[in-house]
């Protein structure tokens, strides 16, 4: 995914599966819940299931990440 500086995720999003994200290039804030946490290129974070989570890029350049889930998962 990529965002240009600014630019952020316009929900707070809440998924079944767990997921990760590395961040590639740029920096930006990540919301897990009801925590706050400065990334920037080359940081991974991991996404445990039903935790609502929100991004943000900061700084002047794109910020761009690979995001992976495991869709496998059985939700119940």
């Amino acid at each position: 995914m990529d965002f240009q500086p600014g630019e952020f995720l316009n929900v707070k999003e809440v998924h079944y599966n767990q997921h990760g994200l590395l961040l590639l290039e740029g920096q930006g804030i990540y919301r897990l819940s009801d925590s706050w946490y400065p990334i920037q290129a080359g940081d991974a974070i991991w996404m445990a299931p039903f935790v609502p989570q929100w991004y943000a890029a900061l700084g002047k350049t794109r910020s761009r990440y690979l995001i992976y889930k495991d869709v496998n998962r059985n939700p119940l």
